[in-house]
């Protein structure tokens, strides 16, 4: 709506491996995630990596798992935002 504000969380740079799984478990591939926020991520994926629209984002290191939805891409197809499910 015009004049509505939109409310972000707050990001956290954290340069962190992912991997990127099909909904059913099947891996996709590895990713860079770049920042993380409550309420979603930006990620790098290598050149020429057909993602689906909805994913499942795993990251070891934080021990955690997240249902995503792209939001975005950049025009190099290789860096995303997606919001958390």
């Amino acid at each position: 709506m015009p004049g509505e504000r939109r409310k972000f969380s707050r990001r956290e740079k954290v340069f962190l491996i992912g991997h990127l799984q099909t909904l059913d478990g099947t891996p996709i591939c590895e990713c860079s995630v770049i920042d993380i926020s409550v309420s979603g991520a930006r990620i790098h994926i290598a050149r020429n990596v057909e993602i689906p629209e909805s994913f499942t984002l795993v990251i070891p290191r934080r021990s955690a798992k997240f249902r995503c939805a792209i939001v975005h891409r950049l025009p190099d197809g290789e860096t995303m935002g997606v919001k958390f499910a």
